[in-house]
């Protein structure tokens, strides 16, 4: 079984390996980066990161973030990037995306869903995030938030109605409407009702659908 382990599978006894200590050191010295690495790059990739760890924007200044990326490339201690600077490019890589996402959903001429749902936050903040959920042209379903809103204390179904078909006018979807499902509450009945005023492609009654969650909880 020793024998075949070695020839085989290369495998060695770890109490006879040698490591040296400074091996991980001389691991980082001699590796450099496959990509020339930029300020704008940096900027995107944290932001993509942050992002999608749920952390926050003052991460890129914690000095124990500092020494990890520099571990990384040693280089990177020249091109740092403070939060407000950051900040900035939050800006940039929205209008990106919401430019890239209005193409996608100009190239797929297609009918969407949308749900959208709406709640309060610790400090008794208001918001209402509106999804579109479609099928691309290889007919694979794609669901896409084209927006969270900060309702600012108004939460009547006047208001959602006007911030999501300001949403649906933004993207040119207002005519391409399957159906809006929200939770049962008594100001998305109102929204859908405004809504069928707004737009001849939505009738309250027949594509305004109650979250099925939703209800069956309220049944519990």
């Amino acid at each position: 079984m020793t024998n075949h382990l070695k020839a085989f599978h290369n495998l060695r006894n770890p109490k006879k390996q040698c490591v040296s200590s400074g091996t991980l050191d001389k691991f980082v010295q001699s590796w450099h980066p496959k990509k020339p690495l930029y300020v704008e790059s940096l900027k995107t990739s944290l932001l993509y990161f942050i992002a999608e760890c749920y952390l926050p924007l003052s991460l890129v200044e914690s000095p124990a973030f500092h020494t990890l990326l520099e571990l990384c490339n040693s280089s990177i201690s020249n091109i740092l990037v403070p939060w407000a600077a950051l900040t900035s490019h939050l800006s940039k890589m929205y209008l990106f995306h919401q430019e890239h996402l209005s193409n996608i959903l100009s190239d797929n001429n297609t009918f969407v869903s949308f749900t959208n749902n709406t709640w309060k936050s610790p400090n008794m903040r208001a918001f209402m995030a509106i999804t579109a959920h479609f099928l691309n042209k290889d007919f694979n379903l794609q669901s896409v938030i084209l927006g969270l809103i900060d309702l600012n204390g108004d939460h009547s179904g006047t208001s959602l109605a006007q911030h999501l078909m300001e949403i649906l006018r933004q993207y040119n979807l207002k005519d391409r409407i399957i159906s809006i499902t929200s939770d049962n509450a008594s100001f998305n009945t109102q929204m859908a009702n405004i809504i069928q005023t707004m737009t001849p492609a939505f009738s309250a009654d027949t594509q305004a659908i109650g979250c099925m969650a939703h209800t069956l909880h309220l049944a519990a």
